[in-house]
Order: C-alpha cells, then structure tokens, then sequence
C-alpha cells in the first residue's frame, strides 16, 4: 500500500518523529528505512538513529508522523486500515476491540482492568466503570432435609454432595420452614463416603440454624478446600421443631 504522507500509527505506545523514509511492518515489528540519519523519539526521549535500515519491535511505539513513502504489511495476523489521515495497525482480529485497538495484550486495551487472575476466573462486563475485569466463579451446593410433619431426625443423611471440581468453601446457609433449632456436623472425603467425626471439616464452627434462617462467613476453623471428587455428608448433631430445611455452602471454583 502507498500513501503520499502517513501522519499516525495508533494503538501502540509512545512517539516515534521522523522527518521521512519508509516503513514495513512484518508480525509485530515496525521496521523503518531513513535516508538518512534521524531522530526517534520514545517516551519523550530523543535517540539518534545512524543506521539506513532501524527496526523497532514490541508494544513501545505508538505514533509515526510526517512519513513520506511506502508502508508495506506483510505481518498475517495484523489489521490496517486507514481512518482520514491515520493508518491504524491492530495487532490481530479483534485486537481492542476492532478497529482503533492496535493493542498487543488484552492488558494493553484501556477497557479491561484485570486484578491478580486466578485459575477458573472468568470475565464479565462492569456497567459502572464500563470496563471488562475478572472474577472467581461461586457456586452453590447442599442438601435438603425434609421430614414431612416430624422433626429432623438427628444422624448421617443419605442425600451426599459430590463434587465435580476443586473448590473452596467460602460461607454457608441454613433456612427452614418453622422457628426451632438444628446443629449440623460436616464430614468431606474423596472418593468415598465419610460416615465418622473423623472427617468432620467444621473445625469449631458448626452451622446452626436458628428461627427459619441463618449464615455465616466464619469458617476461619474450618477445611475449607475441597478437591474434585470430594463426597460431602452433612450429619444431624440435634435438632427441634424444625421439619424441613436446606443447607448449603458457597464454593468458590479453583
């Protein structure tokens, strides 16, 4: 392609001021050709460029002005167009966004604020800061314990949880149909069913319920990561009044 001046390449970061000559892009490096010695300016930094063929690679450069000459893409996995007077090179499909990105990372696009990724984090859209950013995956799990018109009976319960990958326990809640009271134990093995106090995780805060609901984040005592495969059994220590009820426990995805 050729153009009598190119006045800016976007999407990159930095200046690069050059009185003339030409430029060829191959993947993601900017290749300039002087006729001459000439002046480079990066960061607000002038660096004096002796030799006929510079090349100048990485995310560094953001602009190119007052060139006259010939601009050649070979690079497959680029985008350029022009815009007015501005050729644009985006560093790929879908680079920023489409046209106007020419962003080599996804941390390089201003609408994308990642904090610490994890494992299994997913990404969603913040309508208040119109920005892209990460976020664990919770879910919930637990069991129901309905007994028709009597009480919870106390002892292990038959409805087991099994888990289908690592997580980490972050809360739990309880809720039921009446006001009474129920304390529960919990017992975790993998690969097998927990039938012994022996695999209790709770440490010393077991979940209770109290009138028709209750939750807690305390689960500082407790054993809080679960592998896949992990087999969960809640066991009844003692209950009153209540009838029916759900527990459950909020993970959060490793």
């Amino acid at each position: 392609m050729s153009f009598g001046i190119v006045n800016t390449i976007n999407g990159l970061a930095g200046n690069i001021t050059l009185a003339g000559g030409n430029v060829s892009v191959a993947g993601q490096s900017i290749t300039i050709a002087t006729s001459g010695a000439a002046e480079v300016l990066i960061d607000n930094r002038v660096t004096n460029v002796q030799s006929q063929v510079n090349t100048i690679s990485g995310s560094l450069i953001k602009t190119i002005k007052g060139l006259s000459g010939v601009v050649d893409v070979s690079g497959t996995n680029l985008i350029v167009y022009v815009s007015g007077q501005t050729l644009v090179i985006s560093a790929g499909p879908g680079g920023g966004g489409g046209p106007g990105g020419g962003i080599t990372a996804i941390s390089d696009a201003t609408d994308v604020a990642f904090t610490a990724p994890i494992s299994a984090d997913f990404i969603k859209y913040n309508a208040n800061t119109s920005q892209w950013i990460n976020a664990p995956i919770y879910r919930s799990v637990g069991v129901g314990m309905n007994n028709g018109t009597e009480v919870i009976p106390t002892g292990l319960l038959t409805n087991y949880i099994v888990m289908d990958s690592a997580a980490e326990i972050v809360s739990w809640s309880f809720v039921g149909d009446v006001t009474g009271y129920c304390k529960l134990d919990i017992y975790k093995r993998n690969s097998g069913v927990p039938s012994t106090s022996a695999y209790s995780i709770v440490g010393t805060e077991n979940p209770i319920y109290i009138n028709t609901f209750n939750s807690s984040s305390s689960v500082s005592s407790w054993d809080r990561n679960i592998a896949e495969n992990d087999i969960i059994v809640v066991n009844v220590l003692n209950a009153s009044e209540v009838k029916n009820a759900t527990f459950s426990m909020k993970v959060k995805i490793k």
